[in-house]
């Protein structure tokens, strides 16, 4: 028995600057990898959250979905815990867990995800409201930091 070992997509280089961008509630993403650049299994992307903005509570029913600050501090809840993750940092989010985003700061914080199985129009799917995303994920709004550690953060998504 012999393995296969050709691979479902080819070898691809994605320079700082390269990858679609889509701009969703004042939220910048811009694709690195499509799930099609990878045969169906991984999509990465960066984010950028602007100065004193949630991303409100929401979960994946289809993915894990794993992040790398890059710059800045992203103060995130997932599940009941609450933490603040700096560059280097690295956040994980399992599937059907609730979970939010913020930037308390005056400067940008982003961060790469690398969800599982992203559907290449997603971004478009969230647009037009046929969401994988469930928002508000049951996460009470009141037990997020906007008043307690985001003072004045506008609430995205």
């Amino acid at each position: 028995m012999t393995a296969d070992t050709a691979s479902p997509f080819s070898p691809k280089v994605i320079a700082p600057g390269e990858g679609k961008t889509v701009m969703l509630f004042g939220v910048r993403f811009r694709y690195k990898v499509e799930t099609a650049d990878s045969g169906g299994t991984l999509a990465v992307m960066e984010v950028e959250i602007p100065p004193r903005t949630l991303v409100k509570p929401h979960n994946h029913t289809r993915e894990d979905e794993f992040s790398l600050v890059l710059e800045g501090t992203v103060g995130v809840r997932v599940g009941d815990q609450e933490l603040a993750a700096g560059p280097g940092s690295y956040l994980v989010k399992p599937r059907r867990t609730p979970h939010a985003m913020w930037n308390a700061t005056s400067v940008p914080a982003s961060r790469t995800a690398a969800p599982m199985q992203l559907p290449r129009s997603a971004a478009r799917r969230e647009v037009a409201g046929e969401t994988r995303v469930s928002a508000g994920a049951g996460v009470d709004m009141s037990s997020l930091p906007m008043g307690q550690h985001c003072g004045g953060c506008q609430a995205v998504k």
